[in-house]
């Protein structure tokens, strides 16, 4: 069974508990601070960052990097593979492998958009159901590989300098914490000085203190 991209939202998978919500916010305010025009928020815009989380939970946590594989685009994961196995859903699943046969591998897609209000982020999730899939390519234009005895994702996508990418386990309502990796710079712009200064001017200007 082939896995299918839904543009559909999915439940937040921030499972360590407390408020979801609020935990996202503690887990950005690790990284840097963008300054957004008053009608940029009122048409939700949205920056894509690196290191921005997109699920916080119990599961072991899935290391990952932007790089290449003999020459082509990949996204390296630290997912071991058995020796064991004729496919590499078995060799994932396997004892020696990363994962458990009921686990879901999800595949964030993200993207950096430009629209008339300012800019956007349009995210696409694929999941990988193990138990159901004997695919060697589940993921859409994707192709899996051992590098190393490691799990690599390849393709021509993961040049592409507006896109972002997360992998996370899940197992029922349990999942890896993981963040997004990302060539994508476009939100440098909005941490500028100039940036701050053109958000307070759309709310009315900087406030003054006075000794």
């Amino acid at each position: 069974m082939r896995s299918a991209i839904s543009e559909q939202p999915q439940r937040p998978l921030f499972a360590a508990g407390g408020n979801i919500y609020g935990r996202f916010c503690t887990l950005m305010r690790k990284l840097p601070v963008v300054y957004l025009t008053k009608q940029e928020h009122v048409y939700d815009s949205a920056l894509l960052l690196p290191g921005m989380p997109v699920s916080d939970g119990v599961l072991p946590d899935i290391e990952y990097r932007l790089g290449e594989v003999g020459g082509r685009p990949a996204l390296l994961t630290s997912l071991r593979l058995s020796s064991r196995g004729a496919t590499l859903p078995h060799r994932l699943c396997t004892r020696g492998g990363a994962l458990a046969g009921y686990d879901t591998l999800r595949l964030y897609r993200l993207e950096q958009t430009m629209r008339e209000h300012g800019p956007g982020v349009e995210v696409k999730v694929e999941d990988w159901h193990l138990a159901d899939s004997e695919e060697e390519q589940p993921f859409g234009g994707i192709a899996l590989c051992d590098v190393e005895g490691c799990l690599a994702l390849v393709g021509e996508v993961f040049a592409d300098e507006l896109r972002g990418w997360a992998l996370v386990r899940v197992a029922g309502d349990r999942a890896s914490s993981q963040t997004v990796v990302t060539y994508c710079r476009l939100y440098e712009d909005y941490t500028t000085e100039e940036a701050l200064q053109r958000s307070a001017e759309s709310y009315g200007g900087l406030t003054g203190v006075e000794d």
